[in-house]
């Protein structure tokens, strides 16, 4: 058996009732006669490294959410360490909270 992920593009230009109930059905009546355009799936090494950049921009999106995390858990303490310094995780930062 042979599956086609179908171009969304191209499905909806065509006419027809796109609900989830009739969806199969009617996609295989498209696939048919070749009117719905299959989408490229990129072969396993090319996934991975499509993963790469979004593994990434994830890890860096949540050192950012901790770093916002530990300002505003400082600032609820009335310790004030932004005036003083301008980065809190920099080499004198982390000293200040390590002690």
């Amino acid at each position: 058996m042979e599956v086609v992920v179908a171009n969304a593009r191209s499905v909806r230009q065509r006419p027809g009732k796109k609900t989830d109930k009739a969806a199969a059905a009617w996609l295989a009546e498209l696939l048919a006669p070749g009117l719905v355009d299959p989408s490229f799936i990129p072969p396993p090494a090319v996934q991975a490294l499509r993963d790469l950049p979004r593994t990434r921009v994830a890890l860096v999106q949540t050192r950012t959410q901790v770093h916002n995390r530990i300002s505003t858990v400082l600032e609820h303490t009335t310790i004030k360490v932004a005036h003083a310094m301008s980065d809190l995780f920099g080499m004198s930062g982390r000293r200040m909270l390590r002690a």
